[in-house]
């Protein structure tokens, strides 16, 4: 049996999509999106609650005659030392510029797709996707290549500094990636890195306000 669910925009514009109770959040996003005619980056309950896209209907306690709220996805446009990288509204990527820096993108153009959130090092570009993964692309020392271990994690958040991101994964812990001289190591960075919040390039901010920071020390030379 299909259920009936309003969703509506912040402008008030809306639209009934009809589902069934075991298909995904997703699923019901990119109903609307096609719906709508607008890229919509999460649905959120009538009480302020961010459904999560893999949750089905019926999990996420979705019911018919429901309204849920859509957020537009925002254009986002980014650079690195010599290239620019696009977000689109409609979820999708282009890039142009040198290509060493990350404007040639056709190597993973295909997953350029359904994309949140774009950052950049200075000669890379890191994306993520509403599933939570991520897509790397430009020099691979300095975060063009996403390793297989941060591949795997759903990622909530990036940044980027000169050389290398830092990504807060669904369960709060940070992975990073790109050149290890400025990206936390060994074990007491991995027990400090948990919880985390917020971050901003080279720090993080913990549940408890505590703060963690790393990169390339200040040279005492000169």
């Amino acid at each position: 049996m299909s259920i009936s669910i309003a969703v509506a925009l912040l402008s008030g514009r809306s639209r009934v999509i009809t589902a069934h109770p075991d298909s995904t959040v997703d699923d019901l996003r990119l109903q609307a999106q096609l719906s709508l005619k607008v890229g919509l980056e999460r649905l959120v309950t009538e009480t302020g609650v961010i459904l999560q896209g893999k949750s089905t209907l019926r999990a996420s306690h979705v019911q018919s005659g429901a309204t849920l709220t859509a957020h537009v996805r925002q254009s986002q446009l980014v650079s690195s030392a010599l290239a620019f990288a696009l977000l689109r509204s409609d979820g999708t990527v282009v890039s142009w510029g040198n290509a060493v820096d990350g404007g040639d993108s056709s190597a993973v153009q295909d997953e350029l797709k359904d994309v949140n959130q774009i950052q950049s090092t200075l000669h890379a570009f890191a994306a993520i996707r509403s599933d939570g993964s991520v897509v790397a692309w430009g020099k691979m020392d300095d975060g063009g290549l996403v390793p297989s271990a941060v591949g795997a994690e759903l990622v909530n958040e990036i940044q980027g500094t000169e050389n290398c991101f830092a990504a807060i994964r669904g369960d709060g812990g940070v992975v990073t990636w790109g050149n290890g001289d400025f990206a936390p190591d060994g074990p007491t960075a991995e027990e400090l890195l948990q919880d985390v919040q917020q971050q901003v390039p080279t720090s993080t901010i913990g549940s408890d306000g505590s703060v963690v920071t790393w990169g390339r020390p200040l040279s005492s030379e000169g």
